[in-house]
């Protein structure tokens, strides 16, 4: 049991019968109830705000935190906690690679690294923690750290990384005993860190024009501008892909369209142009689409950049999860800060 548990403990135990395919069919069901006493020292592994297992996106910060308390009537001594953190890639363990970014580790209390081996630890004792020199009956406190996560390479199947505490003490003073817990691991995995990136060119990279029209655009006349979107990821296969975005009233769909794969359509009555994809498999990174526009700014957009699609966004089901992924990202407009012929000149001109 993990140390902070106490009281009575309820067993289940179940005979049946379980056909391929098919559920189990009990036969005979056990129980049994064991009273558990508390351990000498309670401590909780919390990452996030959670002990329970769960899913988090490559690149997410990790806020790890460990209270604990000396639940014993006996004096602690000696307190050491080790940490430990196993990367899982493609269900193999990995040696000499990892899932954390240990170079930005923030840890004010400066615990001691072991990084060189399959399970990479983070050791706190009484050298880097006075209070776990002596810890009287009742005495309680927190270790606290933060460390980045990192991203896979593409086509990575199933990634993930499991926290575990090892905690050494001596408990007592007149007879000291040497006591070891184990703490179960907090397993988090992975989820798919798939994302939509969009922006708005006039000219393409080499400076050959996409677009139409004046520039800086000018109200009461039209300028066309091309609509890039861009798929990305390196995690699990997605499906029902789309992503949408609306038109404002003055700005209109050309027909002018083309992507990488599924189909990119215009919905007049909601005007809204949407991309569906049935399928990204592990192995492709990146899908690309784009769709010509056309801005007629009236007199109300003098001064200011001009609005050209409200707040894209995209959705995937992660099939290794069975999550649905939901993105929005900024509204686009006539700043094209990622257009360098462009930039500058996307206030609307009288």
């Amino acid at each position: 049991f993990r140390p902070s548990v106490s009281g009575e403990a309820l067993f289940t135990a179940d005979m049946g019968r379980q056909e391929a395919g098919a559920t189990f069919t009990p036969f005979h069901r056990a129980t049994s109830s064991v009273s558990v006493i508390p351990g000498d020292l309670g401590m909780h592994v919390i990452v996030n705000g959670s002990e329970e297992e769960r899913t988090i996106v490559p690149g997410d910060l990790l806020h790890v935190t460990l209270p604990y308390q000396n639940t014993s009537p006996e004096h602690l001594g000696d307190v050491s906690v080790t940490l430990g953190y196993e990367s899982v890639l493609n269900g193999l363990s990995t040696t000499g690679s990892s899932l954390l970014d240990w170079e930005r580790l923030e840890d004010v209390q400066h615990g001691t690294t072991n990084t060189r081996r399959r399970i990479q630890t983070l050791r706190f004792d009484k050298s880097n923690v006075p209070a776990l020199a002596d810890l009287a009956p009742q005495a309680e406190g927190t270790i606290g750290f933060v460390i980045p996560t990192i991203g896979v390479a593409t086509g990575t199947k199933d990634a993930l990384m499991r926290i575990s505490a090892d905690i050494e003490m001596t408990v007592g003073e007149k007879v000291a005993k040497r006591r070891t817990l184990q703490m179960p691991p907090v397993i988090l995995r992975y989820r798919s860190d798939a994302g939509l990136m969009a922006h708005v060119r006039y000219f393409t990279e080499e400076g050959a024009p996409f677009g139409v029209g004046p520039l800086p655009p000018v109200a009461g006349k039209a300028t066309v501008y091309r609509v890039l979107w861009s798929i990305q990821k390196t995690l699990h296969t997605l499906d029902n892909l789309s992503v949408r975005g609306v038109l404002p009233r003055n700005v209109i769909w050309t027909g002018q369209h083309s992507t990488d794969g599924g189909t990119m359509a215009y919905n007049t009555s909601t005007r809204t142009v949407e991309w569906l994809v049935n399928k990204m498999p592990d192995q492709v990174a990146r899908l690309d689409g784009w769709f010509d526009v056309e801005l007629t700014p009236s007199l109300a957009d003098v001064g200011r950049f001009a609005l050209l699609v409200e707040n894209p966004s995209f959705e995937a089901d992660d099939t290794v999860l069975h999550e649905r992924i939901s993105r929005m990202e900024p509204s686009l407009n006539t700043d094209l800060a990622s257009d360098e012929q462009a930039r500058g000149k996307g206030v609307v001109k009288r």
